[in-house]
């Protein structure tokens, strides 16, 4: 259902159906400690959405002719080269056989769908056996072409890096990654309609009028504080959960809430101080979201304080090899960020496949498997160069080499 109802609102996408779906998940289970560990129920339910939303879309498309994501735009440049235009007109004449054609193949796509997972899901199932120090730098140079994909900007990349390691620093004070990428995603959406409403307010007079008097817009809000709220209600009725954080919060060190929120907090600051003397309709969001983060920042700093001065405090010491290998792990994709635009996109990603597959893989006998990790970063290039480049011409970062 809430796949659907995504899919029938215009620019939304099936990422923000499958988080929706994953947060309501998460609120509605029983144990939520099982979720970001690969429990069965989150990816049931992000899938499902995910693949609900695709149906939904199609809805605005064949009424309205309003295309609520990518495939339903394609499919209306589609009918348009046939000479149609979606619309009421469509349910019509010639055009009612293409329309009850989308429906039905509908039903003959899920059909297929549950066939394939059926008699396939032993087969998928063993991409889990892949070792995980192979995995790891194939995934950063995948998150390194969709990124830089979408504008052909070294900044996107960047962007996404920062936003990595805020989410890496999230999960050690225990913050979900998963909100944080949904307002990534909504962002723009937010600030479009926020300032759209801001115009319209010089119109009418009063910002205020325009967003809690008109009743479409007052159910909104009332529904959006319900559901922020209610995690929150909850949290305090149940002295179950509340024992279960508190044992979550201790065993996080009180150094990783210090460090995360004074980072937010200097860049809250630094974001609020750039934002002076910009016009008001651009700076209105990045300014609420900079308060936001001051006060989640002011929020960490209090946990740190807190699990300090708590003499219950379970303080889990990591090893000092554990850790020297995470900040290298960190610089090596600092690194392999910033020399793209130098060197270029497949040397890099070779040496730092490389290197990140010998730094992450198991200690005894490493050495030995470097042949392999070489003959699997070169194969994994030779992948990136034939799937993206040459068949779906994919922008790469370009430098001195290649």
């Amino acid at each position: 259902m809430i796949g659907v109802i995504v899919g029938i609102i215009p620019g939304a996408g099936g990422n923000v159906a499958g988080l929706l779906s994953y947060q309501e998940a998460v609120r509605a289970a029983k144990n939520k400690d099982e979720f970001g560990k690969g429990a069965v129920d989150g990816v049931i339910a992000s899938e499902t959405a995910n693949n609900a939303e695709v149906e939904g879309s199609l809805i605005p498309l064949l009424t309205l002719g309003i295309p609520g994501a990518p495939q339903a735009a394609v499919m209306f440049g589609a009918l348009l080269l046939q000479g149609l235009r979606p619309g009421p007109e469509l349910f019509r004449g010639h055009g009612a056989e293409i329309t009850y054609t989308f429906i039905l193949s509908l039903f003959l796509a899920n059909i297929a769908m549950f066939l394939m997972g059926f008699f396939g899901s032993r087969i998928y199932a063993r991409a889990l056996n892949l070792p995980q120090h192979l995995l790891v730098p194939v995934v950063l140079a995948l998150s390194v072409v969709g990124s830089f994909a979408g504008r052909g900007s070294s900044l996107d990349v960047t962007i996404m890096l920062l936003l990595g390691l805020l989410a890496y620093g999230g999960q050690k004070v225990a913050l979900s990654p998963a909100p944080i990428a949904l307002g990534v995603i909504l962002g723009p959406i937010i600030e479009r309609g926020l300032v759209e409403s801001m115009m319209l307010s010089q119109a009418t007079g009063s910002l205020t009028g325009l967003l809690f008097t008109r009743p479409i817009s007052l159910i909104l809000i009332i529904l959006t504080v319900l559901s922020g709220g209610w995690p929150i209600f909850a949290a305090f009725r149940e002295k179950r959960r509340l024992r279960a954080a508190a044992q979550a919060g201790a065993r996080v060190h009180s150094t990783s809430n210090l460090w995360i929120g004074c980072s937010a907090l200097v860049i809250a600051g630094i974001t609020w101080w750039e934002l002076q003397g910009v016009d008001l309709q651009s700076s209105i969001l990045p300014k609420v979201c900079a308060m936001l983060m001051a006060a989640v920042a002011l929020g960490l700093l209090a946990k740190a304080w807190a699990l300090r001065a708590s003499p219950r405090e379970e303080k889990v010491k990591a090893s000092r090899l554990d850790s020297l290998r995470v900040l290298t792990a960190v610089g090596l994709s600092i690194a392999y960020v910033l020399l793209l635009p130098v060197v270029g996109f497949y040397i890099m990603t070779f040496a730092v496949f490389c290197l990140l597959a010998l730094l992450l893989a198991p200690r005894p006998a490493s050495l030995r498997k470097l042949p392999m990790i070489m003959l699997t970063g070169a194969l994994a290039c030779l992948a990136f160069y034939l799937v993206f480049q040459r068949i779906f011409n994919v922008p790469f970062p370009e430098g001195l080499l290649i």
